[in-house]
């Protein structure tokens, strides 16, 4: 295998272990609402604050232009590596919903450390095959945020009815986090093709929003949100 090939399949290995954080509390909100007694908004911002967090996380690396500062391979590894303790804080630390709501808005906050860089290395080893590269990526994450919901399925010790323990579930996603950092710090370098750093310039945004084919674009993607 190519050296080019390596580094994408580790790559794409790593943020589907790494995206595992993104619902694992959502995927064991029903065991959470019976330890809890959750109402139906916390059952919501358990969800919710995540991708708060990770809006949040994503302008703040904008405006202090972090993805550039910080070699992407080693913030890939250090946000999951925060990620994941921050997930197995609430099995370890946490009986209420309140501090769980602020260590999923925080988890979401990593995973802004998580996705885009994922992206930037990407790029780094495509041209040509870059729809290729960012497809395998995006398709990584996807298959990589429903992951708890298989963790959710599996018969772990404890299990009711075929319905695991919740706390459990959240340690497994923090451990294929923890998995997902060693590869990204070790398995995975920046390619050929890594562009020269440019500052932070607030007005691209206003340019983005000037032109309508741009705002259509980012409007579709906050939906998706």
């Amino acid at each position: 295998m190519s050296e080019k090939w390596r580094n994408l399949w580790m790559l794409a290995i790593a943020e589907l272990l790494a995206m595992s954080l993104w619902f694992s509390a959502s995927a064991v909100t029903p065991q959470l609402s019976a330890a809890w007694h959750l109402t139906s908004a916390q059952q919501s911002w358990m969800t919710m604050s995540v991708q708060i967090g990770f809006v949040v996380g994503a302008l703040l690396s904008a405006f202090l232009n972090i993805a550039d500062r910080v070699p992407a391979q080693k913030l890939f590894a250090g946000s999951a590596l925060v990620g994941a303790a921050a997930n197995a804080a609430i099995p370890l630390f946490v009986h209420s919903p309140g501090p769980a709501l602020i260590l999923r808005f925080f988890t979401g906050v990593t995973l802004a450390g998580v996705y885009p860089p994922g992206m930037k290395l990407m790029a780094t080893w495509t041209k040509e095959d870059r729809g290729l590269g960012i497809g395998l990526l995006v398709g990584a994450l996807t298959v990589g945020s429903a992951m708890p919901h298989l963790l959710n399925a599996l018969p772990l010790v404890g299990a009711q009815a075929g319905i695991p323990p919740w706390r459990p579930v959240l340690l497994l996603a923090s451990g294929l986090a923890v998995i997902s950092a060693g590869i990204a710090a070790g398995l995975v370098r920046p390619g050929p093709l890594l562009a020269r750093s440019a500052p932070f310039n607030p007005h691209y945004a206003r340019q983005a929003l000037a032109d309508r084919a741009v705002r259509l674009a980012n409007f579709g993607y906050l939906g998706h949100m």
